[in-house]
């Protein structure tokens, strides 16, 4: 939990740092209203990073097809298929936990921006 919150923080800082320095060389000042409103589009992105389509469009696709459903028999390749899965979900539960972080932090700062 301190790892994917370090981690997200981390992300957060570089984004703003980014942020600052592109503001910076492009328009040879600071533009804060910019950088609030860039800030809050990242962590918008971060946030929907955290959602897990891949399973939206999976579900959502199997809703619409018929209700019929065929047998498969018990087999060794396809319980190996179904671990590595759940394996690969796992991993991926990681790296929703950095980008929600991310997101949280990112828009904690843009709020607090806001308030300058």
């Amino acid at each position: 939990m301190r790892r994917t919150i370090g981690i997200g923080t981390a992300v957060s800082v570089c984004i703003y740092t980014l942020l600052f320095i592109t503001s910076l060389m492009l328009t040879k000042g600071i533009d804060l209203e910019k950088i609030k409103l860039w800030g809050f589009g990242f962590s918008v992105l971060l946030l929907l990073g955290t959602f897990p389509l891949h399973k939206t469009l999976t579900h959502g696709r199997s809703a619409v097809s018929p209700t019929y459903t065929t047998f498969t028999p018990p087999d060794e390749q396809y319980q190996d298929k179904l671990q590595q899965d759940y394996k690969a979900t796992k991993e991926q539960v990681k790296f929703q936990g950095v980008f929600l972080s991310a997101g949280l932090i990112t828009l904690i700062i843009t709020i607090l921006l806001a308030k300058l």
